[in-house]
């Protein structure tokens, strides 16, 4: 057998399984609960408000977009 072979046969320990892979999924769905509700306790606006905000953001970038791929294109 290889040298390598002999070590992987020596130091390579396998990972047991997950005992409960549930408990990860309840941790996330918790998780993102958390942050929603941290995100709507401490917005600095309104929710119209910020989504006036987000949408004239992403038409400013969208047209930022268009002029730079007309520049590449000319």
């Amino acid at each position: 057998m290889s040298y390598f072979g002999d070590l992987r046969k020596r130091y390579y320990e396998p990972v047991p399984p997950p005992r409960d892979a549930g408990l990860l999924w309840v941790g996330l769905f918790l998780g993102v609960i958390m942050g929603v509700l941290v995100g709507v306790l401490l917005a600095p606006a309104s929710g119209r408000v910020t989504r006036s905000r987000v949408r004239r953001r992403a038409e400013e970038v969208g047209d930022q977009l268009r002029e730079s791929a007309d520049d590449v294109a000319a």
